[in-house]
This record gives C-alpha cells, structure tokens and sequence, in this order.
C-alpha cells in the first residue's frame, strides 16, 4: 500500500520497478500467508469428523471474525472521516458480507477455506484435495483470463485455496525436509529471478502470470527457509508470518489513509514526507503498538483472537 500510494501520487515514478514489486512479489506475499495457515492447520488440528469440524468452525471463526470485523469497521470510519466514503447501511453490509476490504479480504477468504476444506488422514485424501485445489486454481485463472466478473468469493478462494492446500500437503508429508538443498533452493531462486524480469521488462501480468511468481517463489522461500532452519527450528520463521507481520498488514492501510489525509490537509508536499512518514506509519508504528497492546490487558485480542481462546481447534 505504501509503494502503491507513493506511485500513485508521483513521488515515485509508475517503472520497472513498482510493476516487478506489484506483480511478481506481491503474490509470494499473499500465497505465503495461505500457505503458513494451512501448514498450521494441519499441524495443529483434527478435523474428520462433523463434531471435530464444527469445534474448527467455531475457533476459526473467532479468529478469523475479531481482526476482519474490527479493522474492516475501522476501515469504514477512517474512510468517512476522510472524506473518501460515506457511512450507510448498505455499504457497511457490502462490506462486510459481500465485498470486503483491501486487504481484509485475505480473513474473509480463509474462513471459507476453513469450512469446506478437513485435514489430512491419508496419501489418498491428500491427493483428493490436491486435485480439488488445482481444479480450483484452474477455474480461477480462466475466469481472471476471460475477465468474468463473479462474487469476491467465488474470484479469490479458487485462486488461494491452492496456496493453503500446498501447506497442508507440506507438512503432513514433512516435504519441506526435501526441499532443504542448495540446488533446490538456487535453482527455484534463478527461475523466479528470470521469470519475474521477463515479465517486468514485457509488461505481463494475469493470473497465468501471478501464478508462476508465486509457485516459484514459494518453493525457492521453502527451500532456503527449511535450509536456514532445519528440523524443528523451521516452524519459527513461519511462527514469525503470523506475528508482527500481521500487526503491519493490518494496521498500515489505515494509518497510510490518515497520513496522507493529514498531510493533503496541511498542504505538505515534500516527497520525504511522504516516503519516511509513510515508512514509519506503516511499519515501526504498528510494531510498537502491538508490542504495547501484548502488555495492556487482552488488547491484542483484536489482532490474534487465538492467543486468548480457552477453546481450541
């Protein structure tokens, strides 16, 4: 959102460079927080049975229900408070329910994978799924190919289920020990590497072409991540995805909306105004007042809801 709005705004020019970051690595951003939740949730979850799946749904709801409704609603009231939007009913539900917010959308999404998708009990099962989940991602690119215009949620749990059924897959079969290679990981890197210039440099973009940044740059992350940080070690930066990470993803949009308010008002047009600030709000702030909300009663509830339930998945 930072690099987007300094885009957006001329501070920095619309090159290279901002198409490279936009579609070749936004999409490993995105595919490695559906991969991490799904490496988790078939880590830390037994869902085989209706009793087991609705005491899932009841959890992943919670979890996933606290962040999308407080920070879309959040969302909504800066927006108002900018001028950008007006409040009304209709919006609100549209919001909520049909169409969510950037980047809220990404809770909306999991929490409809979470319903349709149990774990893992068998090679048979896992395979099952796997086909399930490229059918999806196949339907997914042909209707972002054709440019077919379907519900929010029709559009991107298709194209993300794929992500979140690879870390499944992962950690039941314990592959990320087989990715751990330096040819692996070098190899993987070289073709992401190559494959992300041609696309800059020939200005593609699309579904095909999200999808093979993504895969290739998901499998060489694996890689050097499980050779970084072998055996059990390797959970922790997967841990980290989850941690203050999300506190950036979901506090930087809302604090970037009020900068450049604040600073449109004011009349402010220094360009490091906007760079530094925008750095600043987007991510030191949101760091420290997750580490303030860890320690003030149960505030971070509304960032990690998880870390607070008695009940479990």
């Amino acid at each position: 959102a930072l690099l987007s709005r300094l885009v957006s705004s001329g501070i920095l020019p619309d090159g290279e460079l901002y198409r490279w970051w936009r579609v070749c690595f936004f999409t490993w951003e995105i595919s490695a927080f559906y991969f991490s939740s799904g490496y988790y949730y078939q880590k830390g979850s037994v869902v085989d049975s209706p009793v087991s799946w609705w005491q899932s749904v009841r959890y992943r709801f919670v979890v996933n229900a606290v962040p999308y409704g407080i920070f879309t609603l959040l969302m909504l009231l800066v927006d108002w408070l900018t001028g950008q939007a007006a409040m009304s009913a209709a919006g609100t539900f549209e919001a909520f329910a049909i169409e969510p917010l950037t980047p809220y959308g990404y809770f909306y999404c999991l929490f409809i994978i979470f319903l349709i998708v149990p774990t893992i009990k068998s090679k048979r099962g896992l395979s099952l799924l796997v086909m399930v989940a490229l059918a999806a991602k196949a339907f997914a690119i042909v209707i972002g190919e054709l440019g077919i215009q379907v519900p929010y949620g029709v559009q991107y749990v298709p194209a993300q289920m794929i992500w979140f059924v690879a870390g499944m897959a992962t950690q039941y079969l314990s592959f990320e020990h087989r990715l751990s290679r330096l040819p692996v990981a070098i190899g993987a890197s070289v073709i992401y590497v190559i494959l992300s210039i041609f696309f800059t440099l020939y200005a593609l973009s699309g579904a095909v072409v999200e999808f093979c940044c993504a895969f290739t740059s998901v499998v060489a992350w694996l890689a050097w991540l499980s050779i970084g940080f072998p055996t059990s070690q390797n959970l922790r930066p997967l841990g980290f995805l989850g941690n203050y990470t999300m506190a950036i993803y979901l506090f930087h949009p809302l604090f970037l909306k009020l900068l450049w308010w604040a600073l449109a008002l004011g009349s402010v047009s220094w360009p490091l105004a906007y760079g530094l600030g925008g750095a600043l709000v987007a991510f030191v702030i949101p760091v420290l007042l997750m580490v303030g909300l860890n320690h003030w009663w149960k505030l971070g509830f509304i960032v990690y809801p998880g870390r607070y339930l008695k009940m479990k998945p």
